[in-house]
Formats: structure tokens, C-alpha cells, sequence
């Protein structure tokens, strides 16, 4: 379970932000609302089971994503790849005084009912900080702490990293400059290590709303299971009806061969197969059907939908944290706020969570969502991100119909409509000239 992420110094984010998971102590106007869409972890403690961030274009909701993606990939990748913070990490480059400065990565965690926060800076593509806290009783306590190549391990609660920390003035230690203690420690077969890394690879999932290429070869591989090629055709059939099946089919195609840069004589070329109804002219299929090719022939909602399924259905089923940017690209709102109804149901017995990048207001709906999950991200005039929550805004009723404030700009994160006339006028006043 995820409770927060907080980044700094990252692309358009100047200043630390965090995105929160924590459910705030209010009141819904529906009782229902705050049941479903929360979690309770402890007495002291609840989590969401959703969250969408809104904002205008080029606000910096996309870094956010980027900046988890970055995160994850230092934590999963350090050890093997000593270039990968330069790959991923990028500071604030609108200031100067942010250009020489560390980017700051923390994200806080609960894993086998500890509350863990681990994070790390890095700067020119090498680990400045890192450290890990845990409450495994009443009391935060550390882990470990590093600065720069020095490393401080609490042999009380991280004994098994001790080797690996304590090397001799003669030696080399086992990590770098470049990579991470803790990612370390995991591939030298340390046990709690190893299984906070392995937890934070498998419990977050990143994807993108536009390029559904990846996602697809994903369906591709998961349709040879029938129980699967089942719920799929369920899924998209309870929205675009008159399918039957969905299916994959592989054929020896010479002319993707000889096109091909894999010279293969034994490649197949699989495709997603669509089976529907076919109707006579009383409105009867008598058994009759048709089938058309996903690529070619059927609506880029349908695709969509099928993309994001297998992603969907694992979150749910192991109670992942599913991220998806552009999330509302190519559906529509109706199918939209269904997937957001699944994630804030008792269809969630797990507690997956999903956080979406959107633009669809019609989610800012009082019996949807609760203040806390509506956040936004807005940048000033300074080039700078910020995120920040419906929640925050003092004197918000829940009563009110927030999302037809927030289009007339009432909390912010809108883009200026206005400037768009006199652009246009401009342009208009230049081509007559």
C-alpha cells in the first residue's frame, strides 16, 4: 500500500511536493462514498482507494508520472546499469540555483503491516543520499542512512546489511557512487532488502493512456489462457455489445517475413481477433457471426479498453497501486468513471489503488469522489509544478457542485482560455496585413 510520494527538483517540479494517499477525516455527503472509497489501516491511519490529478496542458501532471517512473527504475536498475539516473533525472532547469542542486525522491510505504519511507537524492547521475525508516513499533526509527559513499546501518533493524556497509579501507565495497544501497543489498540476497525492493517493483504499475503498443503485446501473451480470453470478452462485451469472443490468431504471413528485420522462417504473426453478431433483416443472428481484425476494423475506445484490462484485472487481484496518464484519452466518460467505480467497490477486496491523470470533470462527481481525492497540479509563472488537493480549500461544502467551480477556475490548475482569442486575433491581423 502506498500513503504518499513526495518529489523535488525534478523536471517542472522545483520545490518538494508530495501526492498523498492519506484519507483526511471529513464527511462525504454520501455516507456510501466514504465507506467505499477508503481503506482502513490501522487506528490511526486510512488510505484511498483512487486518486485523480487534474490540471492544465503542460501543468506538469505528466512529470509526476515521469518522476515515480524514475524512481522505480533508479530503484530496480541501480546496481546493473550505472547510468540510469542520468537516463531518468532531470532538475528544474528554470532557476539557477536548482540547476546544482540534488533531485529528491521519498516515497512511504506499508509493507507486511510496517510503515516504511524510503527515499534517496542524486545528482549528475550519482546517489548523494538514500536512507530507510520504518515503524515497525509506536516509534519511527532508521534503517540506514547514507551520504554520499558513507553508510550508517541500525544493526538492531538492518543487521544483514552490516557486510555490506563495513568494508576495509582496502577493499571495494559491493555499491557505487552510482547506485543504490538498498537496490545493493537486495541483489546480494539480503532478506528484508531484497523484499522491499521486490515489493516496490511488483506493487506499482505505470502506464500510459495514448501508447497502448506495450499493452498489447501484454493481451497478446495473456489470451492464450482461456479463463482470461473469458473475462476479456466480458469486460469489453458489458460496453460495446454484439461480441462474442475475442481471440488471438497466429498465421505464417510471407509478407511480414520478407518485411520483417527478424529473418525468421518459422515467425508467426499474431493478431486480436474480434468475433461479432451477425443480424438478418428481422433482427435475429440465428447463430450467424462475422470476424474483423482489432487493428483495422474496430474503435479506438474498444482497443483502449482491451489495452488497459490485464493491468486493470492484476491490480485488483493483488492489490497493486495502478498509475495510468491520459487516462481519459479515447474512452468514453460513462466507461471512464466505471473503471474508477470498480477501483471504489467491494470488486476491489484487496484494496488496489489507481491513480489517473485526467481531464475528465464529469469524475468530479460529490456520490464518485471524496475531496481528498480530487489533486491538482498547477504551474506559476515561474515555470514551477506544484500539487495540491481539492481538500486544502477551506470552506468547500460537501454539498457543493465543485466540478462546475473548478471549470470556472475557482481552485486553480485551468488553463487561460482567454489569451487563446487574442493569439488567434493576432494571427488574423498578421495574414491580413
Amino acid at each position: 500500500m502506498i500513503v504518499e510520494f513526495s518529489v523535488g527538483n525534478f523536471k517542472s517540479f522545483k520545490d518538494m511536493e508530495t501526492l498523498r494517499f492519506q484519507a483526511a477525516k471529513i464527511k462525504s455527503k454520501y455516507e456510501f462514498v466514504d465507506t467505499n472509497n477508503t481503506f482502513v489501516v490501522s487506528d490511526k491511519l486510512s488510505l484511498l482507494k483512487s486518486k485523480t490529478v487534474y490540471g492544465a496542458n503542460a501543468s506538469g501532471k505528466t512529470n509526476l508520472v515521469k518522476a515515480f517512473k524514475a524512481m522505480l527504475s533508479i530503484i530496480t536498475e541501480s546496481f546493473k546499469d550505472d547510468k540510469i539516473i542520468e537516463k531518468y533525472v532531470e532538475p528544474f532547469r528554470l532557476s539557477e540555483e536548482t540547476l546544482n542542486e540534488p533531485t529528491f525522491f521519498q516515497i512511504n510505504f506499508i509493507y507486511e503491516n510496517v510503515p516504511y519511507r524510503y527515499g534517496m537524492t542524486v545528482k549528475a547521475g550519482k546517489v548523494v543520499e538514500e536512507w530507510l525508516f520504518g515503524k515497525p513499533g509506536k516509534r519511527e526509527v532508521y534503517y540506514f542512512v547514507r551520504e554520499d559513499m558513507t553508510v550508517q546501518v541500525n544493526e538492531n533493524k538492518f543487521k544483514e546489511a552490516l557486510k555490506i556497509s563495513n568494508v576495509p579501507e582496502d577493499e571495494i565495497p559491493m555499491y557505487s557512487d552510482t547506485s543504490l544501497f538498498l537496490t545493493v543489498a537486495a541483489a546480494s540476497q539480503r532478506k528484508l532488502a531484497k523484499s522491499l525492493i521486490n515489493y516496490l517493483k511488483n506493487q506499482i504499475e505505470i502506464i500510459s493512456g495514448l501508447d497502448d503498443t506495450h499493452l498489447m503485446d501484454v493481451v497478446m501473451d495473456k489470451l492464450d489462457d482461456a479463463t482470461f480470453k473469458k473475462q476479456l470478452t466480458e469486460f469489453v462485451s458489458s460496453v460495446d455489445t454484439g461480441i462474442i469472443s475475442i481471440d488471438k490468431i497466429e498465421v505464417s504471413d510471407i509478407f511480414l517475413l520478407e518485411n520483417s528485420k527478424q529473418k525468421n522462417a518459422n515467425r508467426k504473426a499474431a493478431f486480436i481477433q474480434i468475433e461479432r453478431k451477425v443480424y438478418d433483416n428481422q433482427n435475429s443472428t440465428n447463430g450467424k457471426s462475422t470476424h474483423f481484425l482489432l487493428d483495422e476494423h474496430e474503435a479506438e475506445g474498444t482497443k483502449k479498453m482491451i489495452a488497459l484490462f490485464p493491468f486493470i484485472q492484476e491490480a485488483l487481484q493483488e492489490g497493486k497501486l495502478l498509475i495510468i496518464d491520459e487516462f481519459d484519452a479515447r474512452m468514453h466518460p460513462r466507461i471512464v468513471r466505471k473503471i474508477v467505480e470498480i477501483f471504489n467497490s467491494n470488486v476491489n477486496p484487496n484494496n488496489a489503488q489507481l491513480l489517473v491523470i485526467t481531464h475528465d470533470t464529469n469524475l468530479m462527481r460529490r456520490f464518485l469522489l471524496r475531496h481528498d481525492q480530487i489533486s491538482f497540479v498547477e504551474k506559476n509563472k515561474l515555470g514551477a509544478s506544484r500539487i495540491y488537493s481539492l481538500v486544502e480549500f477551506k470552506g468547500v461544502r460537501n454539498n457543493v457542485f465543485f466540478r462546475d467551480d473548478y471549470l470556472l477556475g475557482s481552485y486553480g490548475a485551468v488553463p487561460f482560455v482567454n489569451l487563446l482569442d487574442n493569439a488567434l486575433v493576432e494571427q488574423n491581423t498578421l495574414e491580413n496585413a
